[in-house]
């Protein structure tokens, strides 16, 4: 058995020898899905995710629920036997045998609610509107409970997480035209999911799913979100007269939010101010959830959750799709560094770098926004008549006059942003 240390991080699977790994066969209680050949592709706040097959024939996403140690202050610590690849469940208590059964039992009965509510989720935004079936939702199975943890298979069909594509990619990562097309089309999925309904709260590559729909053809790629255990209806959890509740309903609320595990279950490098602002407020509650002033920053820190957090997770992603790592502005490139990486004029560079920057403070708070700026660098690229092409027009004509001739000096603020204003009478 293989024990974690402060140092380490969740064991896979791929951890475990060759022979161990041909073995672990996950079959549901009917024998008639079998799921093997397990390898890892990417980890969540609550499972570990590898892409696997089913019954032999197709590939499948298989999600091992398998949390940090440390999460929301369990009890208890899940440890990787090497020898069988099945995930234990160990107490922390001294009194191990006592505790282990009322432990295990109170453990897999979460995780086995937690399965269904990300299920339910997945069948509600799955008819969004109630008729139509969203063509960017995979279906998702309950599959079985093996050692102390439970597994849930997604039918994915043929193809790739959008970091495998990225990294699969010709030097790492995509072209600019290719990255624009895909965060468009990105954009739209969360619009048409989530947008004023639902968070989706842990947008990232690995929990982006690439393939062919079922029946099209295979040249004709469509995308799907594939991890649906941060999802929360935003209705549900948010109360704008929460300064007016009284105690027991303020802390039955706080109570019911810190109680869905998914929420705020968020990756790092793409986690919005918001979100990483409401997880510190829920981790803060769940050390004294008797807390009144913890329970307000709780709740109001949700109701400042809206379709911004996804929109943040997308402008990263795209990001990631262009140079194949994360965003982070501490080591952002200059504009001449990514102008040369990403064979494109400085401008468009310069265009890309601005929306790094705009996005890190907070300042695309609707889908439309950061659409626009994206529109806009595909226009540069494109040479289309906007405002920005025919600027970057001049500029480069005043460069190649400073070149070739003397010349008086240009005000560059003649090349201030102009802004269209409507004039009513």
């Amino acid at each position: 058995m293989y024990r974690m240390d402060e140092s380490d991080h969740r064991i896979p699977l791929d951890a475990c020898s060759d022979k161990v790994k041909e073995s672990f066969v996950i079959c549901d209680e009917y024998g008639l899905n079998k799921v093997q050949g397990l390898e890892l592709k990417g980890t969540g706040g609550s499972a570990l995710v590898y892409l696997g097959t089913l019954n032999g024939i197709r590939g499948c996403v298989v999600k091992e629920f398998y949390p940090y140690e440390e999460q929301w202050g369990a009890k208890f610590d899940y440890i990787r036997d090497k020898a069988t690849g099945e995930i234990i469940l160990c107490p922390r208590s001294k009194n191990v045998e006592e505790k282990k059964r009322q432990l295990l039992e109170e453990e897999l009965a979460k995780q086995r609610s937690e399965i269904e509510a990300e299920i339910q989720m997945m069948d509600r935004v799955f008819c969004a509107d109630g008729y139509h079936n969203s063509n960017h939702v995979l279906p998702q199975l309950y599959l079985t409970q093996k050692g102390d943890t439970h597994y849930v298979v997604l039918d994915t069909r043929e193809g790739k997480t959008l970091y495998d594509k990225v990294k699969d990619a010709q030097d790492g990562h995509m072209g600019i035209q290719a990255a624009m097309e895909d965060a468009l089309a990105l954009f739209e999925m969360v619009r048409t999911m989530f947008d004023g309904k639902y968070c989706h709260g842990d947008i990232k590559p690995e929990n982006i799913w690439c393939g062919n729909s079922e029946g099209a053809d295979e040249r004709i790629e469509n995308k799907y979100f594939l991890d649906f255990g941060s999802v929360f209806s935003l209705e549900e959890y948010q109360n704008a007269d929460y300064e007016e509740l009284e105690k027991e309903e303020l802390l039955k609320l706080a109570g019911k939010i810190s109680a869905n595990a998914g929420i705020a279950c968020s990756s790092e490098n793409y986690r919005s101010i918001e979100m990483q602002e409401l997880r510190a407020a829920k981790n803060s509650f769940l050390d004294d959830p008797f807390s009144v002033k913890r329970a307000v920053r709780l709740v109001k820190k949700i109701n400042q959750i809206d379709v911004s957090t996804d929109v943040y997770a997308v402008v990263k992603v795209f990001y990631f799709m262009l140079l194949g790592e994360d965003y982070r502005s501490m080591d952002a490139p200059s504009t001449e560094e990514l102008a040369e990486r990403l064979g494109v004029e400085q401008d468009i560079a310069e265009l890309i770098l601005e929306m790094m920057k705009k996005n890190g403070n907070g300042k695309y708070r609707t889908i439309d926004q950061a659409v626009e700026d994206l529109k806009i660098i595909q226009a540069m690229l494109e040479k289309e008549a906007v405002p920005q092409v025919l600027i970057s027009g001049i500029k480069k004509d005043v460069e190649r006059m400073k070149e070739s001739f003397d010349y008086r000096e240009v005000d560059e603020g003649l090349f201030c942003e102009v802004k269209r204003e409507n004039m009513s009478m």
